[in-house]
Parts: structure tokens; sequence; C-alpha cells
């Protein structure tokens, strides 16, 4: 039995329906009856081929804040996949992140132990990598440090390692994956697949910032694989390509047959704008459009290297374009009622 926490979430959501089509017996956790939305929308992503997917898992209801209830669920589990984690740039969530991405983690983690668990595969971030100090991509071997100017969800996920890896150290195999940017298609509304509509309705401002992305088929297919390795004790960077968000929207935006986008917004522009839109928050209350983190991510120009894993597993990332149409035909198809 293999256990996928954070099952309703984007990754999580792709991860059990690539395991159930291959054949895996899965036990998944939700919160919410709610939360099933988005686990029953992936599989029409992937076409008619394998209808009522969803049925096949067997779902547990429990919070991985909440230990006892998560106990329960660990009965006969072999294998645990850790997608969970809240992604914020708003620190009011602090809190939150804290008891999801932290928290959460050193509870599976503690169960994993405690009940005997082969493997822990958990999903992090680039978010926890540190930079590269000579200008070079970075790699799995770029240390972390904490600054004034790191978000809450890196602290949060670098720490959530840190319980990962103490588990190692006290006899649990384990092994970590750090998605660049992840593409691929979800809910429409939030997270990066949001981005589609938000070009669909037209975009005239991009940045010249650039980062690391990767297709969220990759992603799954990387944890799968490591989880039937014999690699243990290691984390592997996984991003396919390294692009500049200006591309990024571009390319959107040509499949979609939109305009690309015809300004750069530079650093004075992105200052009053996140100010203005803190400012929109905090009489609304409704979560900021722009941040101060993430208006510094957008001018960053960062790059990532994935040789590790694609020289240990012999692994092989999908095309760029391959994933934007995936995206996009995604999106398009969502749309037709």
């Amino acid at each position: 039995m293999i256990l996928v926490a954070g099952a309703t979430g984007f990754v999580g959501s792709h991860l059990v329906y690539h395991l159930v089509q291959a054949g895996y017996s899965v036990r998944a956790l939700y919160r919410n009856v709610e939360s099933f939305k988005q686990v029953k929308s992936v599989g029409k992503f992937y076409g008619k081929n394998f209808p009522g997917f969803h049925d096949k898992i067997e779902w547990v209801e429990a919070d991985v804040t909440d230990f006892e209830t998560l106990s329960k669920a660990f009965a006969g589990v072999k294998k645990v996949y850790n997608c969970s984690g809240f992604v914020s740039f708003d620190a009011r969530n602090r809190q939150k992140m804290i008891e999801i991405n932290v928290l959460g983690t050193r509870n599976l983690v503690n169960l994993s132990l405690a009940k005997g668990v082969e493997k822990f595969v958990h999903v992090s971030s680039i978010a926890a990598i540190g930079e590269s100090l000579d200008g070079s991509p970075i790699d799995e071997d770029c240390q972390w440090i904490r600054t004034r100017h790191e978000s809450w969800y890196s602290i949060t996920k670098f720490n959530a390692e840190t319980e990962v890896w103490r588990g190692a150290a006290e006899g649990l195999k384990i092994a970590i994956v750090n998605p660049a940017i992840i593409i691929g298609p979800g809910d429409w509304t939030k997270g990066s697949p949001s981005l589609v509509a938000t070009i669909n309705k037209g975009m005239n401002f991009y940045t010249e910032g650039t980062v690391g992305y990767v297709d969220v088929r990759d992603v799954c297919r990387a944890m799968i694989l490591l989880m039937n390795s014999e690699i243990t004790e290691e984390r592997f960077i996984l991003s396919g390509a390294n692009l500049s968000y200006r591309e990024c929207i571009t390319m959107v935006a040509d499949r979609l047959g939109k305009n690309p986008p015809r300004y750069e917004a530079r650093r004075p522009l992105l200052e009053i704008g996140w100010r203005l839109a803190k400012a929109k928050s905090m009489i609304s209350g409704s979560q900021p459009v722009l941040t101060r983190n993430s208006c510094r991510t957008a001018l960053k120009q960062t790059s990532y290297t994935s040789k590790k894993i694609e020289q240990k597993l012999d692994f092989h990332f999908t095309p760029a374009s391959e994933t934007f149409d995936f995206l996009v035909n995604s999106y398009i198809k969502s749309q037709v009622v």
C-alpha cells in the first residue's frame, strides 16, 4: 500500500493518477469533500483512456497536522509520498505554512519511522536550495542560507527538508525532489495553472527575470522512479528548462492565439505595484496579487541544472514546447462546455 499525502493538491492529484494508472494500490489523504474537485478533473487532462480512476483510490479523511487521525491512515502502508504543502508569498500566512509544511512533514516522518515504512519520497522546492556563489547554474550542493529577503515559504520548505533529513538519520530511507516552477493543468484559478487564464484575458507586461520550469508529468515520473530505486538520502533538482518569464508568457500567448506581452515591467513599476497590492489586501482582507518577494523573484536571473537526476536515473525531461502544448490544450478543452 502506498500513501499519498497532499493527494488533492496540484502535484498530488497528478501523482495519484499516474500511480493508479500503473496499477499501484493507493491510499490518498483528503481534508474535505470540496478538495476532491481537482483530483476528479485530472483524468480529463489525460484523455478518456482511463475513466473513473478516482474511484480506484482508497480515500482517507485526515489532516497532516492532526497526528491521531493521520496515524490511522498508516495501517499497512509501506511507501509514502509527501506532496502536502501550502504555498504563499504573503507573510500573513506564515503560521499556516509552518503548520502544514513543517509540522505536517514532521508528523509524516515520525509515523513513517514508527510504522516501519520502507521509503519516503518528499516534494520540496527550489525555494529550499541556496544560491550559486560563482554564477553557475544552481545545483543540489548549493547551501541555503537564511537572509532577511527569504520568504516564509522558502523558510518553511527548508525546515520541512530538515525534518526529512532527520528521519533519514534515524533510519528512514528517503529521497527528496526540488522542482522548479511546475507547469501543467490543474485548478485554473490558482498556482501556476492560473497564469493561463490570466494570459487568455490579455497580458501586456513582462519581466526579464529567468527561472527553471518543469513539466508536472516529469515530476511524477521522477518521484515514482526514485521510490522504486535503491537511491536513498539524496535530493534532486527537477528543472527541464531555464526560461525567462517573457518566454514563458509568450509561449502560452502564442498557443492561445493572443498577443504576446509588449511592455517590460521594471523595478520602479513593480515596487509601486506590490505596495498598492498590499494596501488593497489590507483593506479588503484578500490575498495580494503582488508581494515584495514575488516581485523580487520576477526580476532575478536564476538558472538550475538537473544533471544529477539525468545521470543517476538516465532521466530525460519533456521538451518545453510539449509541456506548454499539454498545458494550453488542457485549458482550451476545459473551457468547452
